[in-house]
């Protein structure tokens, strides 16, 4: 993993559990024997917990704290949680909307009240990473540069 972050010059490495990983004790034993078993160097590990989990941001706490780990929430779904230690935030939007939520595209206000939520963490990150997960990436990622660039239109 390390080799293939540093081919990358990636800081950050991102790791995503599916649905069907619920919080169970079994499940919380295999994560804490995961992410132990992990060297990272200086590569920061990003978690985003995917479904039922948001039931228990405790038990996503409790094992982001324990291992360092960025959580990595949408911010339109769920809070984000700050992590002790850890001064890096990182949003992944995967849109709304029927029948897939990936061929959503953000509106202005929308991007508008992104950046909010971003500033608003600034007090306890110094930086939020925000990736679109959506069929309008590039368009929404632009929107989105242009809207930090000058933040009132």
């Amino acid at each position: 993993m390390l080799e293939i972050c540093a081919a990358l010059r990636a800081e950050v490495l991102f790791l995503q559990s599916p649905d069907s990983f619920r919080p169970t004790r079994e499940n919380m034993t295999r994560l804490e024997k995961f992410f132990s078993g992990i060297r990272r160097g200086s590569v920061k590990l990003a978690w985003e917990p995917r479904g039922v989990w948001w039931k228990t941001p405790d038990e996503i706490r409790k094992i982001c704290d324990w291992f360092e780990l960025i959580c990595c929430v949408d911010p339109f779904r769920n809070g984000p949680l700050i992590t002790k230690g850890v001064r890096l935030g990182y949003f992944r939007l995967h849109g709304f909307g029927k029948p897939s939520m990936y061929m959503y595209r953000y509106p202005k206000s929308e991007l508008r009240e992104l950046l909010e939520k971003c500033f608003s963490l600034s007090s306890y990150l110094d930086s939020v990473s925000v990736f679109f997960n959506n069929a309008y990436i590039y368009e929404n990622a632009l929107e989105f540069r242009a809207l930090i660039s000058s933040p009132v239109d």
